[in-house]
Parts: structure tokens; C-alpha cells; sequence
């Protein structure tokens, strides 16, 4: 079976891009392609009493997570 493309979970902590650079020596065995994904915590964003969703929460940890992204 050939890997083309995988998804790999992060937050950006220092072993995940450990990993993240081991997964590119599968390059030599057909990898093409690393997708990248940040889900937001729910706990971080979920709903609070009396105050509904965070929106202000999530936008706030999306531009961290692009930020991040971009290094």
C-alpha cells in the first residue's frame, strides 16, 4: 500500500514536530503530501453559563494556530 497523503494532528508543541520531521523521510517511499490540522479544544471555546458560545475565544486561538502555521 502506497501513502500519498497524510494527516497529522498538532498543537504545536516540540514532539509533534519531531514527528512531523520524521514523517518526511516517507517522501522516499511516495509521500507527496502532509496535511496539517489544529482543532480547537472544545473546552476552550464551548459554552459557558449564562454566556453562550466564545466566538472571542476562537477567534483568538485561530490566528495562534495560523500564526503557528506560518513558521
Amino acid at each position: 500500500m502506497k501513502f500519498e497523503r497524510v494527516l497529522f494532528h498538532t498543537q504545536f508543541r516540540e514532539y509533534a514536530f519531531n514527528s512531523l520531521k520524521a514523517l518526511l523521510h516517507l517522501k522516499k517511499a511516495g509521500l507527496k503530501e502532509v496535511v496539517l490540522v489544529y482543532i480547537i479544544p472544545r473546552e476552550d471555546v464551548g459554552f459557558v453559563p449564562y454566556g453562550g458560545y466564545l466566538k472571542d475565544a476562537e477567534k483568538r486561538i485561530h490566528a495562534e494556530a495560523e500564526s503557528h502555521f506560518k513558521d
